[in-house]
């Protein structure tokens, strides 16, 4: 039977003695949609166990539409959701190397993808009533001279905003992937701005490079991606640059209060950020957990706090 995933791949299933081989290939493209009697969670383990190239590209493919399902077929939106459980939690949650997992995130999250979220996110109105941006705004008018710095950028107008309302400060917008960057860059085209590709876990780099400046950070709903392992590394270097800190992140009610942190899915870790930013030597000057509306489950973490 051959099924049609995408325009230039058909996957070729074979049945025998019980068991399911895939082959892809470009050559036929006569489609047969009837689904009977074949089990799509054999066929998903398939895909992300082979070592074939061919399917492997497959795989890759299938996940690079995470959040681009309009690029699937009938039979991608059906293989999917297997799919991407299988190489969530057999693959990336079991991963022990937090730059490895950080590869395979790649796999669903760059290129179209993050085209997509760009301009969702820049046309959403910015929620102006926000702790983390009063309590922002009313520090950078306290002192100049700052470089802000945003954790996951994203489509850069948080960041953008407040460049915009305080030239006397330098804004950078940080992200792991390219086409933010270069999306943010030809988006926004003022003088005390500035998008860099850069991983939250370097961001010592910055620190070194302007060693005279005063920095502060904030994340609003990235450092929730952020790996566990990392956390750690970006609070220590938070405070041995005598740093500050703003975030706003989502968290589960039953995770306020655990120490490690917990995968949550989709990429996403519930973190104890006051637990890890006093553990790194960080002076926390506020902390509060804010009710998320129609959302029993999950709850805003704000955190600022300040390195010694």
């Amino acid at each position: 039977m051959e099924v049609e995933t995408n325009k230039n791949m058909i996957l070729d299933l074979h049945f025998r003695d019980g068991n399911i081989e895939i082959d892809v290939n470009n050559i036929n493209k006569n489609v047969d949609r009837n689904l009977d009697g074949i089990n799509i969670v054999s066929i998903a383990y398939e895909i992300c166990f082979s070592r074939s190239k061919n399917i492997l590209k497959y795989r890759n493919y299938l996940l690079s539409t995470w959040n681009n399902e309009k690029k699937r077929t009938i039979f991608d939106d059906i293989l999917f959701p297997f799919v991407f459980s299988i190489f969530e939690y057999l693959f990336y949650v079991k991963e022990k190397d937090p730059n490895i997992r950080e590869e395979m995130k790649k796999l669903c999250s760059d290129g179209e993808s993050c085209e997509k979220w760009f301009y969702i996110y820049k046309n959403r109105p910015l929620d102006l009533d926000i702790i983390l941006y009063k309590d922002l705004e009313k520090r950078l008018r306290e002192e100049s001279n700052f470089i802000v710095v945003q954790l996951g950028s994203c489509s850069g107008r948080e960041v953008a905003y407040f460049a915009k309302r305080f030239p006397e400060h330098e804004f950078i917008g940080i992200e792991l992937y390219q086409p933010f960057i270069d999306l943010s860059n030809a988006e926004y085209n003022l003088p005390n701005l500035s998008f860099e590709l850069m991983p939250a876990v370097n961001i010592s780099i910055l620190m070194e490079k302007y060693k005279d400046k005063k920095f502060i950070f904030f994340s609003s709903g990235s450092m929730e991606y952020i790996q566990p392992e990392h956390i750690r590394s970006i609070f220590t270097d938070i405070k041995n640059y005598g740093a500050e800190i703003f975030l706003y992140e989502p968290i589960v009610k039953r995770a306020i209060d655990e120490i490690k942190s917990t995968y949550r899915g989709n990429f996403s870790f519930n973190h104890n950020y006051k637990y890890f930013a006093e553990y790194s030597g960080i002076k926390t000057l506020e902390m509060k957990t804010l009710r998320i509306e129609d959302n029993e489950s999950l709850l805003n973490y704000y955190y600022y706090g300040i390195g010694n």
